[in-house]
């Protein structure tokens, strides 16, 4: 699983159109999971898609990310299918 987060510039929130991928610390639109949540978005977690996101609507970037609450959703549906495990 990614350790990781995408960010996306010049947006109006998820599924909205955005322009680009900014600036990141990892390079042009990769944040290291160690900083992220950013302090300066707020955090959701989408119970459909399992899946976590901060949205920042000063700046206007929305980074998806797995956090733990997503990580443990991901690991319980490997275990529900018995998989072999996860891949990075």
């Amino acid at each position: 699983m990614p350790a990781y987060g995408r960010s996306f510039q010049a947006t109006s929130g998820l599924g909205e159109p955005y322009s680009g991928v900014g600036l990141a610390n990892l390079g042009p639109g990769n944040w290291e999971y160690k900083v992220l949540p950013k302090q300066s978005g707020e955090t959701f977690y989408d119970d459909v898609a399992q899946a976590s996101y901060s949205y920042d609507a000063t700046t206007r970037e929305l980074i998806s990310y797995n956090s733990p609450q997503a990580v443990q959703a991901k690991v319980a549906y490997v275990k529900h299918k018995e998989l072999g495990g996860t891949m990075f």
